[in-house]
Formats: structure tokens, C-alpha cells, sequence
């Protein structure tokens, strides 16, 4: 919830300043992007560890050197596991979990610099070949949990009711992050860092408490927790992309 304020009010005061970025260079990108994921939530509770792939597609609309709109279609892999968590409590549960994120989205990105793809083009002097930039959004994206434990997998994870929740694999969430494009001409590269906030806490398959007695351990008792019902599951995607601009050339300023 921190996150997402701190980036509405960051856009809010970049967008004072707004009427006062280049002339418009309205086109089209295209490109790929490939990185990795992770996921923070009763599996894993630090950043950065442990990692697994994430690949897909980017479309991007420039509407000025300032702004634009990127629509997003991704693939991410997380996973998480109590074996990497120190306690009694987490050695008693003795769970692991992997989940395949499927994410379709579109975001706003504002540039920190006046940026355009075409470096050469003589209304462009004043264009950076690189940029930070922030951005936010809403995605939607399906998932299905697949869990471990008592040595045993789970490849539904949702159908063991082991909380008695039958939660939605359909999901919102809420992208933000942060990032740097370069550019040489009608090409470019970009390497950003993106949290999602999500609306369910069943990313991993834990959430409240157990109902159901389905591992043989002390802990596997009705009612006993399981997991921190107040808390949401976040993913984070890491990527590096590069994209062409499909615009045969720059539209005239005037």
C-alpha cells in the first residue's frame, strides 16, 4: 500500500511539468523482453531470492518524448519453499509451492528525460539516448498454485480445500516500478524492475488456517495457522527488453 502511494504522488507532481516536454513523436514499439521473477509472501519473505524466468511481449505507444503506454503480455515463474525459512514453525509446516503467472496488462510511463526514438531527426537536439522512467498500471493474470509437502505433490493445489477457500485463479493486479530505456535511432533496449500488487494472498496456496487434518505432523490440527490472513501476495518482474519502432518515420511536429 506504501508502494502505490508513493508512486501516485510521484506521478502527480511529474505531471506538473508535463505541458512542458518536446513535441509530439507519436509511434509505435514493438520488442521482446526476458528476466526473472519472485514472488514475497508466506514462502519467501526477502527480496531478490530465490529467482526463476519470466519472458514476454511489449507494445508500446509513444504519445510524446514524456509519455507513453505500454501494453504487456507475460510469462513469470515463482516458487518458494520453507525449507529456506528458519523456525519451528516453518519446519513444522514443511511446505513448497511453484506457480506459473500468466500477466496481460497495460501500464503509463513517464520518462524522466525527453526521449525519442529517432536520434538523427533535427526536431530531436534536445532528446536523451537514455532515460529513467516510472510507471503504473493494472494487469490482469491467471495462476494455479502446485504445492508440496510430506514428500508428496500436488498439482491443484486449490482442489486439497485445505483451507476450505476455493479462491479465483483470475486475478487483478496492480504493476509499479521503475527502469532505464537507451536508444540508437529506430531501435532500443530497456532494463526495468516491476512489483505487482495483487488482491489475493493465495499465490502460494497459504493464507489463514488449517480445516482440514491433511499432513501427518503436530501442527496439521483444525484451526491451528497456517498463514498471515492479512497480508497479500506480491510478484516482481525483472526484465531486460529490446524493441523496434514500427513507424516508418517521425511525424511532422507542425
Amino acid at each position: 500500500m506504501r508502494n502505490s502511494i508513493f508512486y501516485f504522488v510521484l506521478f502527480f507532481v511529474l505531471g506538473k511539468n508535463y505541458a512542458q516536454t518536446l513535441t509530439p513523436t507519436y509511434h509505435w514499439e514493438f520488442g521482446i523482453q526476458l528476466g526473472t521473477a519472485y514472488y514475497i509472501g508466506e514462502l519467501n519473505q526477502t527480496h531478490f531470492l530465490p529467482v526463476k524466468p519470466s519472458g514476454g511481449l511489449v507494445l508500446r505507444y509513444n504519445i510524446d518524448s514524456r509519455l507513453s503506454f505500454r501494453t504487456i503480455a507475460n510469462f513469470a515463474q515463482i516458487a518458494g519453499s520453507d525449507d529456506r525459512l528458519q523456525g519451528t514453525f516453518y519446519e513444522a509446516r514443511n511446505i513448497s509451492f511453484r506457480n506459473n503467472i500468466y500477466e496481460f496488462g497495460g501500464v503509463v510511463e513517464f520518462n524522466f528525460h525527453d526521449f525519442t526514438t529517432y536520434a538523427l531527426n533535427v526536431f530531436d537536439k534536445k532528446s536523451s539516448i537514455f532515460t529513467p522512467y516510472v510507471y503504473m498500471g493494472l494487469n490482469y493474470f491467471f495462476h494455479k498454485p502446485k504445492v508440496s509437502f510430506n514428500d508428496e505433490d500436488y498439482q491443484n493445489a486449490r482442489d486439497l480445500q485445505i483451507e476450505s477457500k476455493r479462491y479465483r485463479y483470475n486475478q487483478l493486479a496492480l504493476p509499479m516500478g521503475f527502469g532505464l530505456k537507451f536508444r540508437n535511432n529506430t531501435v532500443g533496449f530497456a532494463l526495468d524492475w516491476g512489483i505487482r500488487g495483487t488482491l489475493t494472498d493465495y499465490l502460494d496456496d497459504v493464507s489463514s488456517f488449517y480445516t482440514q487434518n491433511l499432513q501427518a505432523n503436530d501442527l496439521a490440527k483444525i484451526n491451528y495457522q497456517r498463514g498471515e490472513i492479512y497480508n497479500n501476495d506480491w510478484y516482481v518482474v525483472t526484465g531486460f527488453s529490446f524493441y523496434v519502432n514500427l513507424t516508418s518515420r517521425r511525424l511532422c511536429p507542425n
